[in-house]
């Protein structure tokens, strides 16, 4: 139990000072913490009922503390620009895409799991994963000889 009350005082610390650091709203930085949780936690869930693939379970780990390296570098990036007098809202938006991501990816595999969800948000993931998954219009073309 002391471990665990460990854990989250540093998550919820370093959550904090990347929010003062880079100007966000800590809320919003607390929001995708709490989300990627979710999605790892319904990630395993779904492995546990559709069978575990460890391997798997590994990779997806890496691509969640990668997504973590990939918004501190475009926090920084947001913030560099911000001290130079460029003024967009990068970093709401970054995480706000990253939140959406992970709450799509949590709708999905509760589909997968059979889930009873209302039909407008089964449609909506078919129709994302569809997007997501469907060949850019440039990769469809064969190069010109």
């Amino acid at each position: 139990m002391r471990q665990t009350t460990l854990n989250e005082g540093i998550i919820g610390g370093l959550g904090g000072l990347t929010a003062y650091l880079f100007g966000l709203n800590w809320e919003l930085i607390f929001i995708w913490i709490i989300i990627m949780i979710l999605d790892i936690i319904s990630g395993i869930i779904k492995g546990k009922k559709l069978g575990w693939d460890s391997h798997k379970f590994k990779a997806g780990l890496l691509m969640k503390a990668y997504e973590a390296l990939v918004i501190l570098a475009l926090l920084m990036l947001d913030r560099a620009l911000s001290l130079m007098g460029i003024g967009i809202a990068l970093g709401s938006i970054i995480i706000g895409a990253f939140i959406l991501i992970d709450m799509l990816s949590i709708l999905e595999n509760g589909v997968q799991l059979g889930v009873k969800l209302p039909q407008v948000i089964v449609n909506y993931v078919s129709r994302a994963e569809s997007i997501i998954n469907e060949p850019k219009e440039e990769e469809n073309h064969e190069p010109h000889d």
